[in-house]
């Protein structure tokens, strides 16, 4: 048994027994790790209310070839508050987390998509959009993790003719190949593109994720329908078999 110091990101937090805490927790050291956290629920001075979405450090007891280990010491790094008070941004958030629970596999490291994943969560917490905006910066950030993941997508260039995209350009996502293609060469493809409305590639291939002034003007339903692509081209290419009932939610909610 080693002990680590580690900085992670609380994807779920589940009650255990009468005190403690089931964790899944996405470190920068170990990539997902599926944690207890003993006595935490006690309310005495010696725990810390922890819960999903915190920024935290603590000390995990790494157990060889177990599933579960012992995380114990929490400090709180950041819990950004501007999210959890928020319920747009808090649905938002809990989309990319339920992605996470099924895209990484355990103890696999990934720490540059650790610090991306933090930093959404700081633009998260510190944007003003809402609406379509929000579920498009959400769009953008899915695709980002694709590419960490080895999966990625060039938004800039079709993949047919090699022409650079406008802001005006309509593109269609073929979800197997991970390309897309504007109008003219995707005639005749197989019913298995998804279209993305015009501005769309542009802004996910030439943009940071920025939430103001620089996303296209979709309404909320063509905004969701980028969002289900997005998600659908994840659980194609990372074989996520998880159930994302976060999207069923913000599906309603921002209907």
């Amino acid at each position: 048994m080693s002990i680590d110091k580690c900085t992670s990101i609380i994807l779920s937090a589940s009650p255990f027994r009468e005190s403690s805490l089931l964790l899944y927790l996405f470190t920068r050291e170990h990539g997902r790790l599926h944690a207890i956290a003993k006595g935490i629920r006690r309310g005495d001075r010696r725990s810390v209310p922890i819960e999903r979405g915190y920024l935290i450090e603590h000390n995990t007891y790494i157990k060889p070839n177990r599933d579960l280990h012992l995380a114990t010491d929490f400090n709180i790094r950041e819990h950004f508050p501007a999210i959890r008070g928020n319920l747009e941004k808090t649905a938002v958030r809990d989309v990319l987390f339920d992605l996470m629970l099924g895209a990484v596999r355990l103890t696999d490291p990934h720490p540059e998509l650790f610090d991306y994943i933090g930093a959404f969560l700081v633009k998260l917490e510190n944007i003003q959009c809402r609406g379509g905006r929000l579920l498009l910066f959400l769009s953008k950030t899915l695709f980002g993790i694709a590419g960490h993941l080895g999966v990625g997508i060039d938004f800039k260039v079709c993949s047919g003719c090699g022409e650079r995209f406008e802001e005006s350009t309509d593109v269609w996502l073929i979800i197997e190949k991970g390309a897309v293609r504007c109008g003219e060469c995707i005639k005749g493809h197989p019913n298995t593109h998804r279209h993305l409305p015009a501005g769309t590639a542009f802004f996910f291939g030439n943009f940071d994720n920025q939430c103001q002034n620089q996303t296209p003007n979709l309404t909320n339903k063509q905004s969701m329908g980028v969002l289900h692509t997005a998600c659908e081209y994840l659980r194609y290419h990372l074989d996520i078999r998880r159930r994302f009932e976060s999207v069923a939610f913000i599906e309603k909610f921002f209907s």
